[in-house]
């Protein structure tokens, strides 16, 4: 769309030459702000859009994809809530497993604590499995605003664990 010039004495040739050095910067910068949002919005360039018209399809892809993001987040959070659940569940499998071994062994006071152990984990996966993610770390705020030290002693526990796992997955890294 031409844009009318401001000044009539300079010939066309050289007002051209002063909007490309910068002298009307604010109709060339219009211009090519309309046709960067456009080429964003992934639409071929046209004349006929206002910047209106090309912010407000900007804002609506914006918009998408924040919702796609979220949504693929949400799913991610999900799927690892679930997995994490199926974990608890089977240690205490196997803490139950170990229960009953030290049982025949003799060692039934062992057993009763290991016993008590798989019981709290396999409660810790039912809950995690069953509640949303939302109402989860929720609820573990509230624990932390209750009791920080029992949840900054599990943070620091977490912490011991996923290291010595990510050290055992390893094994080819020497050790120092």
């Amino acid at each position: 769309m031409p844009v009318p010039s401001t000044s009539h004495s300079r010939p066309e040739s050289e007002t051209l030459g002063s909007r490309s050095a910068g002298a009307s910067g604010s109709a060339v910068s219009q211009r090519s702000t309309e046709s960067q949002a456009a080429f964003l919005a992934g639409e071929p360039r046209s004349s006929g859009t206002t910047p209106a018209e090309t912010g407000a399809r900007i804002k609506d892809a914006a918009r998408s994809t924040a919702e796609d993001l979220s949504r693929t987040g949400r799913d991610f959070l999900s799927d690892q809530k679930t997995k994490a659940a199926e974990h608890l569940s089977s240690l205490g499998d196997a803490i139950h497993s170990a229960a009953q071994q030290l049982r025949q062994d003799g060692n039934a006071s062992t057993a009763q604590y290991a016993d008590m152990a798989a019981r709290q984990l396999d409660g810790w996966a039912r809950r995690l499995g069953d509640q949303d993610f939302g109402s989860l770390a929720g609820e573990i705020e509230r624990m932390a605003r209750r009791r920080p030290e029992v949840f900054l002693g599990g943070m620091f526990l977490i912490g011991l664990g996923v290291s010595r796992f990510l050290k055992a997955s390893h094994p080819d890294r020497p050790a120092r």
